[in-house]
């Protein structure tokens, strides 16, 4: 097949693909500079990430960093499947970049798949060349460096047990770097995508060095599956207690909401709210502790003798100045009392 009838098939089966199926497109352009990536995304470490003028880079050259969408997941159906990304190279050195399909562990739940999984490598060394499915595809040209290129990869079912994976690397251009096709079995494109950066069980010259960043990551097709309930955060969880305060404020509730590491353009509030007849009634608005990213709350006369519902309210701010409130909620139990007191303990030692 010569580079241009791969290309075509390459753009013709993506255009097919884009029309139905579970899209989704990354927004890191409209996302304020900070280390967490955002609610749909969740990277190993977190630390090694952050987002720098509407891209995604890793800030370590270090081997086996990757960052999972928590909201997309491919299923078992027999349907087609398009993924892409574009990846720039921002330090020098040996090292690969691109993605990971099919990522799954024995359970195959989205969550674990984050830490226990294993896929199938599509990404592009330094060099230009792919590797797809543990084989590896020398550049059509010598590379001199990796400079906003796009990653296409598409999959079709080639029979009831396998598919037809198709890579393509394309420069600024849109030029063809190199190409790349493998046949799968249909059982290991299940379960979570992924971006990697200076994948483990990719053999460097001299060890890893470069550092790369990406944007523009596009999933879309009628294999995947949609998740948004698995967005994590803003409001990554919360803890409380409620008390007799013995004096005059009644019983006092307690109430911290954890944060991931917002950046400063980020808002820098929490807003807890409280259901009272069916209405939400705003109780208090807290700022967020820089260092342990928290939001505490303090707030006397809390009703003891029935379970309130309560949200954390929190606005999501864009860089191009948009804004979207995101809501966690929970229920304040109400006091024990008339029934036997149970204790419970939890390690995990």
């Amino acid at each position: 097949m010569t580079r241009r009838s791969v290309l075509a098939l390459i753009i013709c089966l993506a255009t097919t693909i884009a029309a139905c199926g579970a899209d989704f497109t990354s927004d890191f352009a409209d996302t304020p500079d900070r280390v967490w990536a955002g609610p749909e995304y969740w990277a190993n470490p977190m630390e090694d990430w952050q987002v720098v003028g509407g891209r995604l880079e890793c800030i370590t050259a270090s081997l086996g960093r990757n960052v999972h969408l928590l909201t997309r997941q491919l299923s078992e159906r027999a349907a087609p499947l398009a993924v892409s990304v574009r990846i720039d190279q921002i330090a020098d050195g040996p090292g690969a970049a691109g993605m990971d399909i099919g990522v799954h562990d024995d359970i195959n739940d989205y969550r674990g798949n984050c830490f226990f999984g294993t896929g199938i490598e599509a990404t592009i060394d330094t060099d230009g060349a792919l590797s797809l499915a543990g084989k590896t595809f020398e550049p059509f040209a010598p590379v001199d460096r990796l400079a906003d290129v796009t990653l296409s990869l598409t999959g079709r079912p080639a029979d009831g047990a396998s598919f037809d994976l198709t890579l393509v690397a394309t420069d600024a251009n849109g030029k063809t770097i190199a190409s790349a096709e493998r046949n799968v079995p249909a059982d290991r494109l299940v379960g979570n995508i992924a971006l990697v950066h200076n994948p483990s069980g990719r053999r460097m010259k001299s060890g890893s060095k470069a550092r790369f960043r990406f944007d523009r990551w596009t999933v879309s097709g009628d294999k995947f599956t949609d998740n948004d309930a698995g967005k994590f955060g803003p409001v990554l969880w919360s803890m409380y207690t409620l008390s007799d305060s013995r004096g005059d404020q009644g019983y006092v509730l307690k109430l911290s909401a954890q944060m991931p590491p917002i950046g400063a353009d980020d808002s820098q509030v929490v807003q807890l709210d409280r259901q009272v007849d069916g209405d939400w009634q705003t109780v208090a608005t807290e700022t967020i502790e820089p260092d342990s990213r928290t939001a505490t709350f303090r707030v006397p006369n809390w009703p003891k003798d029935k379970d309130v519902p309560y949200r954390l309210v929190y606005t999501m701010k864009k860089r191009s100045g948009a804004a979207e409130d995101a809501a966690y909620r929970g229920t304040i139990r109400s006091e024990p009392l008339g029934r036997p007191f149970v204790l419970a303990g939890l390690t995990c030692q």
